[in-house]
């Protein structure tokens, strides 16, 4: 009997010792408030709010993305879905929805903004834009 526990508690041990770290997943669904925009060129910006807490060592695994317009899309429209700052962006001008990964692996407690702009001369009718919606999914080791 002996001999069993003895060999039970060895397989327990190794196993233990074998296993390997355990990940943990997460994600969050966030809206950036609607915004107007009524001069060409300018940056119009909607921060799209953290929901709870981010690890401090988790990182982005995935990003999805929609937004729509409450008036009619202008030509040479411009949409970037940023991290932190406009250096970080990706352009989304083209896919009103859809999602990305070309922020993974980048710190999970980033701060995600929508850039909105109209290019071009001359004078424009307001474009008002709903809400966005963003979904920030993240690995946690």
């Amino acid at each position: 009997m002996k001999a069993i526990l003895k060999l039970v508690f060895c397989i327990t041990f190794a196993f233990l010792i074998a296993a390997p770290a355990v990940a943990a997943d997460g994600s969050y669904v966030s809206y950036a408030p609607g915004v107007t925009i009524s001069t060409k060129n300018t940056d119009v910006y909607s921060w799209v709010p953290v929901v709870g807490s981010q690890a401090a060592n988790g990182t982005l695994s995935n990003v999805k993305w929609s937004y729509s317009f409450f008036s009619t899309r202008p030509s040479d429209f411009v949409a970037l879905l940023c991290l932190n700052n406009t250096s970080s962006c990706f352009d989304i001008t083209s896919f009103a929805s859809g999602s990305t990964t070309r922020f993974n692996g980048l710190p999970s407690s980033g701060k995600f903004f929508m850039l909105y702009r109209v290019n071009g001369t001359g004078t424009m009718m307001p474009v008002t834009m709903n809400s966005a919606q963003v979904t920030v999914s993240f690995h946690i080791n």
